[in-house]
């Protein structure tokens, strides 16, 4: 029972000690890992409140500047329903042109966002 709470280095110990880690055992991996996945998470949190709503939805996105006008245009981030409305095209066909458009990103394994701008500039060079 003593060998069980035998003291693990902390984390100061294994940032200037690193093959301390190496004794670890699973347990004590997850102890020392939880605050800082607490951490993460509210950091998270305060990182998308500082970014305003639209993009913490993903709504938004960079600004990018206009090479025609000179201005500059907020590129705004389209589900692929959204896409599909304005290409008139099936949501379908959206997700198989979105594996070779670079302007169309995978946020996770079921979700796609694709750039209004990427997709305008696509369009008109199909005119």
């Amino acid at each position: 029972m003593a060998e069980q709470r035998r003291k693990f280095p902390g984390l100061d110990e294994l940032a200037d000690n690193p093959e301390l880690a190496a004794s670890l055992t699973k347990v004590q991996c997850a102890l020392l890992l939880a605050p800082g996945e607490k951490v993460h998470a509210t950091i998270c949190v305060r990182a998308r409140c500082l970014m305003g709503p639209q993009r913490a939805t993903g709504e938004s996105g960079k600004v990018s500047s206009d090479r025609e006008s000179g201005s500059a245009v907020t590129d705004r981030w389209l589900t692929p329903d959204e896409a599909a409305e304005i290409t008139r095209q099936s949501r379908a066909a959206i997700y198989r042109l979105a594996r070779r458009w670079p302007f169309a990103k995978r946020v996770s394994r079921k979700r796609l966002l694709v750039s209004q701008a990427g997709l305008n500039k696509w369009l008109a060079a199909l005119r």
